[in-house]
């Protein structure tokens, strides 16, 4: 039997789950904060990938690639171009890139 139940007396109790799954979203949102810090502190730590741009670099964090280069536009501040998967194909990324380019 449901007996009514007014709107002030609704409760919510976050379980156990809830508070895991928080707790790994805000973990891994750090490691990407790292991530962009590690990248702006020393960019040219990060891999080279002229393929995709002249001056373009990545760094990994989890399971994605996050690619950067500085940007002469934003006084030569590091900006974060693309965060794509690991899994991603890569050398596709550069060629739907292509696609776009002015001819």
């Amino acid at each position: 039997m449901l007996l009514p139940v007014q709107p002030d007396e609704l409760v919510l109790a976050p379980n156990d789950t809830a508070f895991r799954i928080l707790g790994q979203r805000l973990a891994y949102y750090r490691q990407i904060v790292e991530a962009f810090e590690h990248a702006a502190g020393a960019p040219e730590r990060g891999r080279d990938r002229s393929l995709f741009g002249e001056g373009m670099r990545s760094v990994n964090c989890q399971k994605h690639v996050i690619f950067y280069k500085r940007i002469k536009a934003a006084d030569d501040a590091v900006v974060v171009l693309r965060i794509v998967h690991q899994q991603r194909n890569l050398p596709a990324l550069a060629y739907y890139d292509d696609l776009d380019a002015p001819t």
